[in-house]
């Protein structure tokens, strides 16, 4: 699925309901944990969780990161060795935490032959993942405090530009359908 045909699928009614859904579940979860500011340094984080045994690196990898989640409700998270240290790393250790806090054990498919249901466990752990590492009230006050420069809230997030590009092009998107910004950027 390329970005263009997940930024329809995402933008559907039908998805934005499961956003809503979803969103308080995470909300309720960073409370729980002490998460208010967002995940500094995420794989120390991801470690303490409860139920997590390890977080492993290895190489080669099938993908940047993966998680094995048992039926007693722990997990073993890996992670490509060769995004050990980057700000890549950040993003996909939560992602894989998020796997272990929101899903059930071997669970990945909804319901075969429905490519846009296939897809909700990733989408969410990506919901899950940007809010646990750029908390939406926090991003909204510097998104718009620092005039929507990525390079510095990439920085102060310890994130990748593109990710946070994606996440500040989804935060506009959502601002401008309620008529809080106009329909041009916001830096003209």
């Amino acid at each position: 699925m390329d970005r263009r045909e997940l930024e329809r699928l995402l933008s559907h009614p039908e998805w934005q309901a499961k956003y809503s859904e979803f969103m308080p579940r995470v909300w309720a979860k960073m409370r729980e944990l002490r998460v208010r500011d967002g995940v500094r340094d995420a794989v120390p984080w991801v470690r303490s969780l409860p139920g997590v045994l390890a977080v492993k690196y290895r190489t080669p990898a099938p993908t940047p990161g993966w998680s094995v989640k048992f039926q007693d409700g722990t997990s073993v998270i890996w992670l490509d060795a060769s995004i050990r240290g980057s700000r890549h790393e950040q993003f996909v250790c939560c992602h894989e935490a998020a796997h272990h806090l929101f899903h059930p054990p071997g669970m990945y498919v909804v319901c075969e032959g429905d490519r846009d249901k296939e897809q909700i466990y990733e989408i969410q752990a990506n919901w899950a993942a940007s809010e646990l590492k750029m908390p939406s009230w926090r991003l909204r006050r510097l998104a718009v405090q620092w005039e929507f420069n990525v390079h510095r809230l990439a920085r102060e997030f310890n994130l990748s530009r593109e990710v946070v590009s994606y996440r500040v092009g989804a935060l506009v998107r959502r601002l401008r359908r309620k008529g809080a910004l106009p329909n041009r950027c916001p830096k003209c």
